[in-house]
């Protein structure tokens, strides 16, 4: 392929494209089959996400001209789905929220989305899962590398050593309470599962994965032993910079290699509805959604989830 002239290569990127547009029925009136145009969905997803948003922030969030999301915004307020709080005098500062229909128009697209990529998916011998989400994430991977601020260098994965624990902790601490604004106990609840882990810590069934460039962690996640037969993963982390090029999806699956290794037969985790990408990875990597409960300590409106796979029914990834 690096030897093709450069109209080759656009043109086999735009086939790729149109064929994968064509295949999630994105050429149809709207995504899902709707009215809306992508870029109103995307607006949707992140105001069903977080409760309230400014124009600034969605602006931020999104990557979108503030000029061009105040007239989508507008449109999708003369639609009865989005509403405009009063509570400041300048526009952009005005929070933005779903209204009741709101809510069940984004919870039908979303269902339909699902059910669309669900049944792509099945169209697939379960062998081939792996593979394509891994090319997938070299794609993704090189086309993020010129993001500014984010490192597609080489990186190395080892078990933790004396004084890592507390290290990654902080980081993952920090990370969490700046990407997803939770505030109230979050820090003592995560110290105080860290302290646990080295208070009982057993060397030959749990462990501390983590991801280091340069000797310096950029992403870890905890197992821990939960009974005889079941072990947990805590604290799954990935520095913003180094996302984009596998290391999330390489923790977890070397997290649950050693889990295999240790007997263990299930492992579980829990997430917070927020954790989008993380949900994403954890799914791929063969977990299935068990239940989930309200759980307002680190902010409103929170969902924690928990997500279980069987190792001895099951191998990850087929």
């Amino acid at each position: 392929m690096s030897q093709l002239p450069l109209d080759q290569k656009i043109a086999s990127l735009r086939r790729f494209a149109r064929f994968f547009a064509q295949r999630l029925g994105a050429l149809e009136a709207g995504p899902a089959g709707s009215s809306y145009s992508a870029t109103e969905m995307r607006v949707l997803a992140e105001l069903a996400q977080y409760e309230l948003r400014t124009v600034t922030a969605l602006s931020r969030s999104l990557g979108l001209d503030a000029g061009y999301l105040s007239r989508v915004l507008r449109r999708l307020e003369t639609t009865g789905i989005v509403a405009r709080s009063a509570d400041a005098a300048d526009s952009r500062q005005q929070p933005m929220s779903l209204t009741a229909a709101g809510r069940v128009e984004v919870a039908t697209l979303e269902s339909i989305t699902t059910a669309r990529y669900g049944s792509l998916v099945r169209t697939l011998p379960p062998h081939v899962h792996a593979p394509i989400l891994d090319a997938m994430e070299r794609i993704e991977g090189a086309f993020s590398s010129d993001v500014p601020g984010r490192d597609a260098s080489p990186y190395l994965l080892r078990p933790h050593r004396m004084g890592d624990v507390s290290l990654v902790t902080q980081r993952s601490i920090a990370s969490a309470m700046e990407e997803f604004d939770f505030g109230g106990s979050y820090e003592s609840v995560v110290l105080t599962l860290a302290a646990h882990f080295l208070d009982g810590f057993d060397a030959a069934r749990e462990c501390v994965w983590i991801a280091e460039r340069n000797e310096v962690p950029v992403g870890s996640v905890f197992v821990r032993r939960v009974t005889d037969d079941s072990a947990e993963l805590l604290l799954l982390h990935v520095e913003s910079p180094a996302r984009g090029i596998g290391i999330g999806r390489r923790l977890i699956s070397e997290a649950i290699a050693f889990a295999r290794r240790a007997g263990y037969g299930t492992v579980q985790l829990e997430l917070h509805d927020v954790m989008k990408t993380a949900r994403l990875l954890v799914h791929g990597a063969g977990f299935r959604h068990v239940s989930a409960v309200a759980d307002d300590r680190f902010g409103r409106g929170l969902q924690r989830q928990l997500w279980r796979v069987g190792l001895r029914e099951e191998r990850v990834g087929e």
